[in-house]
């Protein structure tokens, strides 16, 4: 759940770094075309997207299932760390953007 959460705010970062208010949603693949649609790029995190997309749905719904196991954990965090820096690589430097609080 953790490591969907921490795609997805990247993914609602580089929206916001766009200009663009990011939609109020959980799905990766949709916050992923959004963000495509400004970067092209972005569409090589597709793959870690889609594992990470049953997560939320996962811990907020469970199932009679089992939890996911250590090894299932495991890879999600590496989709999400992998989502993270490349999604951080777009980013423009905290000089270039605008701070409110210093007018700058």
């Amino acid at each position: 759940f953790h490591a969907q959460q921490a795609a997805e705010k990247a993914l609602k970062a580089l929206e916001a770094a766009h200009g663009v208010q990011p939609p109020k949603v959980h799905d990766l693949i949709a916050l992923l075309d959004e963000c495509a649609a400004r970067d092209p790029l972005v569409d090589d995190l597709r793959s870690g997207c889609l594992l990470l997309n049953a997560y939320p749905v996962i811990v907020l719904y469970p199932e009679p299932e089992p939890e996911p196991g250590e090894s299932e954990g495991r890879t999600a965090v590496d989709a999400a760390r992998h989502i993270y820096a490349a999604i951080l690589q777009r980013l423009p430097p905290l000089s270039a953007q605008r701070h409110p609080q210093t007018g700058g």
